[in-house]
């Protein structure tokens, strides 16, 4: 497995684990276009998962930095 589609893969994966399924969700859609290396999925779906994968990583620090403070 190439590593950016063991990446995805991972992330589609560990995602519902922290309740993240609108990550899962975009995640699970660009995985399918990198393993069906449909390039235009590709461009279309790569800025859900970045703009949804900021949104979970800016909601986990939130949530540890409030632990760590409290």
């Amino acid at each position: 497995m190439r590593a950016p589609t063991l990446a995805i893969h991972t992330l589609t994966s560990l995602a519902p684990s922290i309740g993240a399924e609108t990550l899962r969700k975009h995640a699970q859609a660009l995985e399918l276009a990198v393993r069906g290396q449909d390039e235009p999925a590709l461009t279309a779906g790569a800025p859900a998962v970045e703009q949804e994968l900021a949104v979970v990583l800016a909601t986990l620090e939130g949530f540890l930095g409030a632990r760590a403070s409290g």
